[in-house]
């Protein structure tokens, strides 16, 4: 039985394995990708980094790229989402690339998921990079992330304020929605 619950009994049968993880990665909605690289790491050996690689240079898709970063990440002994974190304040990476790397940060839901997301949103330069940090902490329902939003609208930074705002903006809740409603009566 392998670790992801699949009677390995062979070589091939293992690559069946990868193979079905991979092609849901590529294909799948989000739960499948999410279900298929924590497969992927559990299996976790040399073909299945070397498959990782493949797939993260070869797809366009920058969601499935994040995740499969997060996973190679991960299986080399290191925190994967720490290693998104870096793309995402890397000078060499482009957008689309950060943006997936948010997205698959976004999806992940690990400890340190809101904490990163909430500084993306705060303090990236990029409006569509803390646009996407906010939309994905939107998902969460927590009312401190909300919270920690309407505090920063009271910043001295002006650009905490502003970005503040557009992650309220995407975040949606009552609460949000009166925030900014009595923002803009007070201007």
């Amino acid at each position: 039985m392998s670790k992801t619950g699949v009677n390995i009994k062979d070589k091939k049968d293992k690559k069946e394995e990868i193979e079905r993880h991979l092609y849901l990665l590529k294909y799948g909605d989000l739960d499948m990708k999410k279900h298929a690289v924590e497969c992927l790491i559990k299996i976790g050996d040399e073909e299945t980094k070397n498959n990782l690689f493949d797939l993260h240079e070869n797809v366009k898709d920058s969601l499935t790229r994040g995740l499969a970063f997060w996973a190679i990440s991960e299986l080399s002994g290191k925190n994967g989402i720490e290693e998104l974190f870096k793309i995402v304040k890397s000078e060499e990476q482009g957008e689309l690339i950060k943006i997936g790397a948010v997205r698959s940060i976004g999806i992940l839901n690990k400890k340190d998921t809101i904490t990163i997301l909430k500084e993306i949103a705060l303090k990236n330069d990029s409006k569509s990079i803390r646009i996407c940090a906010a939309y994905c902490l939107s998902r969460f329902a927590d009312d401190d992330i909300s919270e920690y939003f309407i505090e920063k609208l009271n910043s001295r930074n002006p650009f905490y304020r502003i970005h503040a705002a557009e992650a309220l903006g995407e975040i949606k809740n009552a609460e949000c929605i009166k925030q900014l409603t009595d923002l803009l009566r007070e201007d």
